[in-house]
């Protein structure tokens, strides 16, 4: 059984790094060459806000205490449900000269 989840958690973290060359093939091909570095910027800085957030959830223990593990699960759920509720408001193109711009070389 250890050696079976020693096995596991190796795989895992080997596919880890993927992660991140994905990400940045599926955010320019989402929000395209010209704002791929400000969205690519605010998905991980919205990553390090979540983690100080379930950070001080879990180790301030008044907190931790008095919400519980089910507690702690409904804030979690609470967040992405405002993050798809934010998303059903933004529009579908930011405005139509931003098509005819061309990426910049830096």
């Amino acid at each position: 059984a250890r050696a079976g989840y020693g096995v596991v958690i190796v795989i895992l973290y080997m596919t880890f790094p993927g992660i991140y060359a994905i990400v940045a093939a599926a955010v320019n091909e989402a929000f395209g060459p010209i704002h791929y570095k400000a969205n690519f910027g605010l998905l991980f800085t919205q990553s390090l806000a979540y983690c100080v957030v379930m950070l001080v959830m879990t180790k301030v223990p008044i907190i931790a205490d008095e919400l519980g593990y089910t507690g702690m699960f409904l804030v979690a759920g609470g967040c992405g449900l405002i993050g798809i509720i934010a998303v059903c408001f933004l529009p579908r193109h930011l405005s139509s000269t931003t098509s005819d711009q061309k990426p910049t070389k830096c």
